[in-house]
């Protein structure tokens, strides 16, 4: 049975929400549209998966990679998932650039920023995502919260 990992997104491109349904989108659109924030929804992407958990698995990965203004979390769970998905997003990121050779995330992140070009977060984000095969696509937000984090340590 195909499921569907879908996002909306405003006028300006932004997105608003990540979801997963195995009914169809527009219905499940226009349910969202009824909310507080609907009346932003100008565009809906899709991605269709083979069966409804690897959509689900896509979904908790895309969260909190893409950080949506209006999810708080696959479940409606503010803190649990969104969090266990990013420690897990964290682990494939480390374990593909071990393989690979690059160390581990800390080091390669730190070793990213400070390369001689001073590379931008919007850069190491599209290298992580080409150096883990696709597995980790984040957002330059995200690669700047790691990069605090490890500042912060």
């Amino acid at each position: 049975m195909t499921a569907w990992l879908y996002r909306l997104h405003d006028s300006d491109g932004d997105l608003l929400y990540i979801g997963c349904s195995r009914v169809d989108v527009k219905e499940r659109t226009s349910e969202h549209r009824r909310k507080s924030w609907g009346h932003h929804i100008a565009a809906v992407s899709t991605e269709s998966y083979p069966t409804h958990a690897a959509a689900l698995r896509a979904e908790r990965i895309a969260i909190a990679s893409e950080e949506p203004t209006y999810n708080i979390g696959p479940g409606g769970n503010v803190s649990g998932p969104r969090e266990e998905t990013k420690s897990l997003l964290w682990k494939i990121a480390d374990e593909a650039l071990q393989r690979r050779g690059h160390g581990d995330l800390a080091t390669w992140l730190t070793d990213q920023r400070d390369a001689d070009d001073k590379r931008s977060y919007s850069t190491i984000a599209f290298n992580l995502h080409t150096y883990t095969d696709a597995k980790v696509q984040v957002t330059p937000q995200t690669i700047r919260n790691w990069v605090k984090g490890l500042e912060d340590a």
